[in-house]
Order: C-alpha cells, then structure tokens, then sequence
C-alpha cells in the first residue's frame, strides 16, 4: 500500500464541502506507526440528508 499524506487527504475534503476533524491527541515521529496510529480523521458531510442519494 502506497503512503497517503493526510493533509492532501484533509484539504480534499475540505474543498469539496465537508468537514474534518482529527480525533487523536498526538503523532508518532519517533518509530515508525502501527496500523491504529495511520490516519484518523472523522469526515461529516453537512449537506447530507435522510433520504438522499
């Protein structure tokens, strides 16, 4: 699996309307991450709606 970097991913996000939140209180430079410690961003889209495809 290739390395994602997770301010594109962010500002993907972002500029198509949704909104981002970053869940973890910190990041892990010094060793290399475990699967738990990769991206953890919760993405809620407000235009959303019951009903609606």
């Amino acid at each position: 699996m290739s390395a994602i970097d997770e301010g594109i991913v962010r500002e993907y996000f972002e500029q198509n309307g949704f909104l981002v939140r970053q869940v973890r209180k910190y990041q892990v430079q010094a060793r290399k991450k475990t699967g738990d410690e990769e991206i953890d961003l919760l993405v809620y889209n407000p235009s959303w709606q019951r009903g609606e495809r």
